[in-house]
């Protein structure tokens, strides 16, 4: 077995600050796409506090500055956040599933942090016993790319 190793730490945000640090993750990623985001971002949500929801963070090992940040909800203690905007088939409807969002890397962090969160995430899915993964993409080129990951 081969071993790797990243100019980042990958781990839970199990602190205000781990929080605080990804939400500046948000904000500086999809407000470099979306400015009118950014201010929105750069404060925690209601949802990343909420039982049943994992938030992940990307630190550099130099800086100790946050890169990258991915948000899981499973369906536990409730619906989705994607199940106000669509329906979920029934074949998925009926098991564990979870929905992946605020999935960002700060531009010009390490091309590898996004594949590390990708596999956090899966690994909480598999801690939390999730059958179906659930991302939404905004425009074809990030769809294109979640597929290629199997969502």
């Amino acid at each position: 077995m081969t071993k790797a190793s990243f100019s980042f730490d990958l781990r839970v945000a199990g602190s205000t600050a781990d929080l605080e640090a990804a939400c500046l993750v948000r904000a500086t990623a999809y407000g470099h796409h979306t400015p009118s985001l950014q201010d929105q971002l750069s404060r925690p949500e209601p949802l990343d506090t909420a039982p049943g929801v994992v938030v992940l963070v990307c630190r550099d090992k130099i800086s100790g500055r946050a890169i990258g940040s991915a948000r899981v909800q499973s369906n536990a203690y409730g619906a989705l956040l994607i199940e106000q905007s669509v329906t979920v088939p029934h074949e998925i409807a009926n098991h564990s599933r979870a929905e992946i969002t605020r999935l960002s890397v700060v531009p010009g962090g390490d091309p590898q942090a996004k594949l590390a969160l990708f596999k956090g995430v899966y690994l909480c899915c598999l801690v939390m016993q999730v059958r179906w993964m659930i991302i939404g993409a905004r425009n074809g080129s990030l769809k294109t790319q979640y597929e290629r990951l199997g969502f």
